[in-house]
């Protein structure tokens, strides 16, 4: 079979896995919506020589989770990668910090592996996301959930002379979504453990076939540094900060001097 009979019998529709597929659907477009929206609305903010309070290093290691069989067959490794990501808390000067509970914004670097180094090779994505409270679990113990978009260049696309079996990648520039689910835990009031589970979709939006796309599901575990001498005081049990574990309402001092006024 020549190369373009290969690349003909990979290219027919095959069934998807239909739950991936709407949940890529659904949450994608809102994702790129929210981020769009949070970095407008605090873009006011970064205006400081050095505008982040935190950096957090972090290493991922998944998987595939492939959509077509032939992104199954392909998929020899397990994916790795690290990230590096410069953190901003927002304050609770404006309505929407409020209405997210105080969520973090910023910038992140990911470099990682794609199951397949030959066929897929490896993505460098640029980014911003945007990270809010589920819930503050304990003193120490917080779960954040976190959303990014940005873009992605992967180094190995298809081609129909060197590369026929990747139907995944059809340009070197894509488009990088991630949903992550992470719990934080207070180590010191500088370091911060976290760790969580993560849904990357990488596709360059069907601007150039073939482009099927590809969707890692990964863990994580990273450790969270705060610069300078910020104050840190542990969070409520129950309270919702993305800036945990600062409380998130008034401290029991605040509260103390509002019932009994001088």
């Amino acid at each position: 079979m020549n190369s373009v009979g290969v690349y003909l019998l990979f290219s027919q529709p095959i069934l998807k896995n239909k739950v991936t597929y709407c949940l890529l659907r659904a949450l994608l477009p809102a994702m790129l919506v929210v981020m769009v929206q949070a970095f407008a609305l605090g873009s006011d903010t970064l205006k400081s020589p050095f505008p982040f309070h935190q950096a957090e290093l972090s290493y991922h290691s998944g998987m595939i989770m492939p959509h077509v069989p032939s992104i199954d067959f392909l998929s020899r490794d397990y994916t790795t990668g690290m990230d590096l990501r410069l953190i901003r808390r927002t304050d609770g000067s404006k309505p929407w910090h409020r209405h997210y509970h105080n969520p973090l914004l910023g910038i992140g670097y990911h470099g990682g592996s794609l199951g397949n180094q030959r066929i897929y090779g490896q993505a460098h994505s640029l980014y911003g996301f945007f990270e809010a409270p589920l819930w503050s679990l304990s003193r120490s113990l917080y779960l954040n959930y976190q959303m990014s978009a940005g873009l992605s260049y992967i180094t190995r696309t298809f081609d129909l002379d060197n590369n026929i079996y990747n139907i995944a990648i059809g340009t070197h520039l894509n488009l990088h979504y991630q949903l992550s689910l992470l719990a934080g835990y207070r180590l010191t009031p500088k370091y911060h453990l976290v760790a969580g589970l993560g849904l990357t979709h990488f596709s360059n939006g069907k601007i150039h076939s073939p482009n099927k796309g590809l969707n890692l599901i990964s863990s994580t575990v990273g450790i969270r540094y705060r610069f300078g001498d910020q104050p840190s005081q542990p969070s409520r049990e129950g309270s919702l900060s993305a800036n945990s574990p600062e409380p998130a309402g008034p401290t029991a001092q605040t509260a103390k001097a509002k019932s009994n006024p001088k």
